[in-house]
């Protein structure tokens, strides 16, 4: 991720906090406060509105390419079968509905 350059205005201290935890760690101002906005308790922290749906769809996925080597390892007959059983079931209720439709006329 690139970073650019943005200015803000800090109370004196929170700079000083900064600069402080930036000295006794060794990492810039920079690293320090992309920590401190990143860190996962912190409430400008965007990465979980990001990850979170990432993950949800990674889990959706592999749900659905379970349920698709499920199908796949189903006889071919059977799925005609099933949907045969299916075809009769819609065909059957169209005809009520008709019949429905022919009384109320």
């Amino acid at each position: 991720m690139a970073n650019r350059t943005v200015s803000f205005r800090l109370p004196e201290t929170l700079i000083r906090a900064i600069e402080t935890e930036a000295e006794r760690t060794g990492r810039s101002k920079t690293e320090v406060v992309i920590e401190a906005l990143t860190h996962e308790d912190s409430p400008l922290n965007v990465l979980p509105a990001i990850t979170k749906p990432r993950s949800q769809l990674e889990r959706q996925i592999d749900t659905i390419r379970s349920q698709v080597e499920e199908m796949n390892a189903v006889p071919t007959t059977q799925i005609e079968q099933k949907l045969s059983t299916l075809l009769e079931a819609v065909e059957d209720m169209a005809k009520r509905v008709q019949a429905i439709e022919a009384r109320l006329e």
